[in-house]
């Protein structure tokens, strides 16, 4: 794994740790969790767009 590789995992685990935000304050949903479900969601949308740029973007060799 090289750092060209850091946006790719990085986007992942925000992805990831998005969805489980998402997941887990949906399926409770106590009070003040819309917040943090609105939390989850930009997550994801920074995961992805992370993920994005690490496949589209050439990387420097």
């Amino acid at each position: 794994m090289t750092i060209n590789d850091l946006p790719a995992v990085m986007g992942t685990v925000l992805i990831v740790a998005g969805l489980a935000l998402v997941g887990i304050y949906t399926r409770f949903r106590t009070e003040g969790s819309e917040n943090s479900v609105q939390a989850g969601a930009l997550l994801i949308v920074v995961g992805a767009a992370l993920l994005g740029l690490s496949l589209f973007v050439p990387h420097a060799k």
